[in-house]
């Protein structure tokens, strides 16, 4: 696609050359990071989290599938056969030893395996790992059921979090969560770090849960880059004010110049990074984030929930997190306009 077109299409979707400050611009530019307020009213935040927590309790153990339904299959399903149904039996009674004991222990100790299922943007200029995804589900033979659902169960356990709860692909499971791709102011800070040419890789939710959310210093990209040669660029939707207790995301400022990755300096990325500095706002607010920033979530000590959506977009020429192309639902496709089809990359 070409960048003139791609520029109409920002401007149709309200992307103008004043969306952005030029004191916005200069602070993104010098920090890695920028904070938006008041991007997402009280009552669309408290809809937000209503919502979330109905998918959450819907998809309970398959939370971090891409699908909506749960994979486990139902032996009383009216297109199953009395041999499928069997089949169904002996699949549910695999069903946890798979996810509980044989996934878990892969991710343990094998945690490349794990990124490379989350899939991280892979870069073909760097080796980074690119990932196969799997086809949607067109046929109702149980073989090609079940193929489909140990794909989602691979999937969820690979962005399962023991401090955190998850829902990912929620363009796709509820039209609210459109503004979290298409709002022009950022959409606007998305553009200054990536270029024009970008896309939509993932919209998901994590809930870090007391006791748990810490995460080490990390960028979103697996090697160093040079400055302003920058691949993703996150956007976190704050749904509970971000308070040193509940454990609000640290960013290192500045440390997307740095041309380095935290592991190659730190000796150990779950400790405190002398120039780290919390991320304090209230929900509502939209922090647009340099994914070649240092930055990661710090200990929750409340008895709350710390709720936020990762609306996360990478280069046109990257591999997506979520190959929208494949996942898309027909009734998403319906309701989106020409110009928010193509920020996900599906026209």
């Amino acid at each position: 696609m070409s960048i003139k077109h791609q520029k109409k299409v920002l401007q149709e979707l309200g992307v103008t050359k004043d969306t952005l400050t030029q004191e916005e611009i200069d602070f993104l530019d010098k920090n890695g990071y920028l904070i938006l307020r008041d991007i997402l009213s009280p009552e669309l935040v408290n809809t937000f989290r209503q919502r979330l927590q109905e998918l959450t309790e819907l998809e309970g153990y398959s939370a971090g599938a891409v699908n909506q339904t749960p994979y486990q299959l139902q032996v009383n399903r009216k297109d199953l056969g009395l041999l499928a149904s069997i089949a169904a039996y002996f699949y549910n009674l695999v069903f946890y030893l798979v996810r509980l004991i044989s996934l878990r222990w892969l991710f343990k100790y094998n945690p490349n395996w794990k990124l490379r299922l989350r899939a991280r943007s892979g870069s073909p200029q760097f080796g980074s790992p690119q990932i196969a995804t799997s086809p949607q589900q067109t046929t109702n033979s149980i073989w090609g059921i079940i193929k489909t659902e140990i794909y989602e169960m691979v999937t969820a356990t690979a962005f399962n979090e023991e401090g955190a709860v998850r829902v990912c692909n929620l363009l796709n499971k509820d039209s609210i969560y459109d503004i979290c791709f298409t709002h022009p102011k950022v959409l606007a800070a998305v553009e200054h770090v990536l270029g024009t040419n970008f896309k939509t890789s993932s919209v998901n939710y994590r809930a870090a849960k007391p006791g748990g959310g810490l995460q080490p210093l990390h960028s979103d990209w697996e090697e160093a880059v040079e400055v302003n040669n920058y691949y993703a660029c996150n956007t976190l939707w704050i749904l509970d004010d971000f308070t040193e207790i509940n454990g609000a995301t640290r960013v290192v400022p500045g440390s997307h110049l740095s041309c380095q990755i935290p592991q190659e300096v730190m000796d150990n990325t779950l400790g405190s990074h002398p120039q780290q500095k919390l991320i304090l706002v209230p929900a509502g607010t939209v922090v647009v984030m340099n994914s070649h920033a240092w930055h990661g979530g710090t200990l929750n000590q409340s008895n709350q929930l710390r709720r936020v959506i990762q609306s996360y977009f990478v280069r046109r020429d990257q591999t997506p997190q979520l190959n929208q192309r494949e996942y898309v639902r027909s009734e998403t496709l319906q309701r989106l306009s020409y110009a928010a089809k193509v920020i996900l990359d599906v026209v």
